[in-house]
């Protein structure tokens, strides 16, 4: 069996007092609800059609290119430590997986490798997490980092609209990437992104978006 080990990545404190973002920081960091929601259409023909003809899972390639386009992006890095703002040194990725009996788990993996290893390691991670309770205690541990963005698919709906149930709370910025249906005769595929108010606004998550679709674009460069 698989051994899993977590390395819980580095958190840098933001001086909020030299931080052009100290006022919107502290405005929205009181909110009771203080993320917002955008979603987006991505243009995946490029990358469904690389997945087909090499045998890599589709779901594996774009959450491979998330991950890395959120650790290229600081913005999305960002969370909240103790009502202050922090920078992770890396994010990895945790991923929302189907069990067959159509219970969900929880799957944690780095997207700092090649995608063809990406997609045989989140397979060994599937195979067992699936036989294992939902807050194992692999769970329960990952549940305390902050250095993670929460990721979920679901590929039978086309939505253009998005929520999440809330504990409503003190709230440590994490985003949270819901991926839709991919439209073959289009090549489209929704995706549901929340972020933080107090970390980052409209145009930062306009400028991730445009990193993810270039992440998206660019196996037909490598291969």
């Amino acid at each position: 069996m698989p051994i899993f080990i977590f390395t819980m990545s580095q958190l840098t404190e933001i001086d909020l007092n030299s931080w052009s973002r100290k006022e919107h920081f502290n405005f929205f960091n009181e909110f009771a609800q203080p993320y917002f929601n955008v979603c987006v259409s991505l243009n995946m023909k490029l990358l469904y059609q690389y997945c087909k003809s090499h045998s890599i899972s589709f779901s594996s390639a774009y959450v491979h290119a998330l991950g890395q386009a959120i650790n290229d992006y600081e913005p999305m890095r960002m969370r909240i430590k103790d009502n202050k703002p922090v920078i992770c040194e890396t994010v990895e990725q945790s991923i929302v997986t189907l069990a067959d009996d159509e219970t969900f788990r929880f799957v944690t993996l780095s997207t700092e490798m090649t995608l063809e290893d990406f997609d045989k390691m989140l397979k060994i991670q599937k195979s067992v997490v699936h036989n294992e309770a939902l807050f194992s205690e692999r769970v329960t541990t990952n549940e305390k980092r902050l250095d993670v963005s929460h990721v979920s698919i679901l590929p039978w709906l086309n939505f253009s609209a998005f929520s999440h149930a809330t504990n409503f709370g003190k709230s440590a910025g994490i985003p949270k990437c819901v991926f839709g249906r991919y439209n073959a005769e289009t090549g489209l595929t929704p995706l549901s992104i929340d972020v933080h108010h107090a970390l980052m606004d409209g145009l930062h998550v306009a400028n991730f978006v445009d990193k993810l679709q270039k992440k998206l674009d660019e196996i037909r460069v490598n291969d």
